[in-house]
């Protein structure tokens, strides 16, 4: 998948309404992925403001899957970050670095919600 246009925001569910005006001035892209699941937000209903079908015409997936995610019409597909996972193993790192003993990078899944928006 190629990336179409990058619109900046400031993570605000404002900030995605805003943003259908810049998608609307060229083709629609397949899908677009937002910073946060506020900024979704904003956009799905400036997109149905415009008329615009979603899923059909245009994808959506937020980023965060806060409970605003299953609000939404159509409820958004987002992608879900383990937090409190994350920062307990930043913790247990940080703790095991301040003792002077090794520190291994790891990685932690994301996990992908579907629901109707894409």
């Amino acid at each position: 998948m190629k990336v179409v246009n990058i619109v900046n925001g400031n993570f605000s569910r404002t900030s995605g309404f805003l943003a259908v005006k810049e998608f609307l001035k060229k083709e629609l892209p397949e899908a677009i992925v937002c910073a946060n699941d506020r900024m979704a937000f904003g956009l799905l209903e400036g997109l149905k403001k415009e008329n615009v079908r979603i899923p059909d015409a245009v994808r959506i997936i937020g980023f965060d899957n806060q409970d605003i995610a299953t609000l939404t019409s159509p409820p958004l597909t987002t992608i879900e970050n383990p937090f409190f996972e994350i920062g307990k193993l930043s913790t247990s790192k940080l703790i095991h670095f301040i003792k002077g003993m090794d520190v291994k990078s790891e990685r932690v899944a994301s996990k992908l919600i579907i629901r109707e928006s894409a």
